[in-house]
Formats: structure tokens, C-alpha cells, sequence
């Protein structure tokens, strides 16, 4: 019984060996400063949620991965396996920015969590938020 977690830890590595098959998006951020377009894939079932940004070396500008949880929840991630720096932005049903965490170090096992219920999270390249000048209170357009 006492190597049932490394078995169940190596079970959950081989789970996230292959990459699910994520659905591509585009959307928009509107801030004081304009519209900033993102293109990038959709996470919605638990296996890609999970997947994320695992194991990618590099992402362009106007890439995103958004996370759709469909129903609003708070929301918790972490950095495991995920080999890029990111900016993390927790959205509420409405659209609006409820939160952002910014240049979440790669590798990282600490929770970074939502402000409240949020149905999507957005994951960019690290210090674009502040690059485009994207604040809490700003609108997601789908």
C-alpha cells in the first residue's frame, strides 16, 4: 500500500503524455486603450483543462489558451509541467476581468486562485497584461 501514490503519480504522467485535441478561438480583451486580439485553443473537458499549456517551449504575443469551465466556480491553477512564465487573467460570466495574476513563474506548484466565482481563465504570455495595458474590470469578447 505504500507505493500506491507513486503509482498513482505515475498513472496521472502517463495520462498527460499525449495532448488532448483543444478547439481553436479567437476573442478580444476591451481596455481603456482599445481591443487586443488573442487566437489560441479552448480547454473545456477536464482532460484538457488539465493538459493546459504543458510542455510548450514558446507561445507567440496574441496566443491564449482560455479555459471555459461553462459554469462559474472558483477557480484554482497551477504552473506543473507548464515550461513558460504566463499571465493568468480570471473572468466572471458577465464578461468582465475579475482578476489577474501576472508573470506566473513556470514550474511552479503554488495555487494562484480566482476572486470569486469565474466561468473562464485566460492564460497569455507573461507581462503582456501589462504590455497591452490590460486591467482588472476590462471586458472578454467572444
Amino acid at each position: 500500500m505504500r507505493f500506491l501514490p507513486l503509482i498513482i503519480l505515475f498513472w496521472a504522467e502517463l495520462i498527460y503524455a499525449e495532448p488532448p485535441n483543444f478547439t481553436p478561438i479567437s476573442f478580444a480583451i476591451e481596455t481603456n486603450s482599445g481591443e487586443h486580439r488573442f487566437h489560441g485553443e479552448l480547454a473545456v473537458t477536464p482532460q484538457q483543462t488539465a493538459y493546459g499549456l504543458m510542455f510548450r517551449t514558446e507561445i507567440s504575443d496574441n496566443y491564449a489558451m482560455i479555459f471555459d469551465f461553462v459554469t462559474p466556480r472558483h477557480a484554482s491553477f497551477w504552473m506543473k509541467n507548464t515550461l513558460l512564465n504566463l499571465d493568468m487573467i480570471f473572468v466572471r460570466s458577465n464578461g468582465v476581468i475579475a482578476n489577474i495574476i501576472s508573470n506566473v513563474p513556470a514550474l511552479s506548484l503554488d495555487q494562484r486562485r480566482s476572486h470569486g466565482k469565474v466561468r473562464w481563465v485566460i492564460e497569455i504570455k507573461a507581462n503582456q497584461v501589462k504590455n497591452l495595458g490590460i486591467k482588472t474590470g476590462d471586458r472578454l469578447k467572444l
